[in-house]
């Protein structure tokens, strides 16, 4: 199929995605919120006794995925900075060979050259907070 002919459908796609996430949207904010931890007390229930004896599949906890995300950690952020720095990495051997060489880095810088990184996590931290209070308040 050409790009013209594929458009359509890539509209009907967009189309139903978007409402499909109003909908789940609509359905997380009008969930009772102690219902949902009674849900997730019974599957981890149901998960420990399937592991115990052996059986089933294990059941998925139910989270809300438009809460609010925890923000990155200070190492974390210098990490994302220096990965971005090195360029593109193409396997996956050399991925676990930056995050070594990162880490050990990391362990041996100062805590003055940390500093801007613990700085920015705070900030977001707080961030974080408020956006989670305003969530729960809901």
């Amino acid at each position: 199929m050409s790009e013209t002919e594929k458009q359509p459908y890539v509209l009907m796609m967009e189309e139903s995605k978007r409402d499909h996430e109003r909908v789940l949207r609509d359905w997380w904010q009008s969930v009772d919120r102690d219902l949902v931890a009674l849900e997730n007390a019974r599957r981890r229930r149901q998960n420990k006794l399937a592991e115990e004896q052996g059986t089933g599949r294990k059941l998925r906890l139910l989270s809300d995925p438009f809460a609010p995300k925890r923000p990155l950690t200070a190492y974390m952020l210098w990490s994302n900075e220096m990965r971005q720095k090195s360029g593109k990495i193409s396997t996956v051997s050399d991925m676990a060979a930056l995050q070594r060489e990162l880490g050990a880095r990391w362990r041996n810088m100062s805590e003055s050259e940390k500093k801007p990184y613990y700085d920015q996590f705070k900030e977001t931290q707080d961030r974080y907070k408020q956006q989670v209070a305003k969530y729960m308040s809901k």
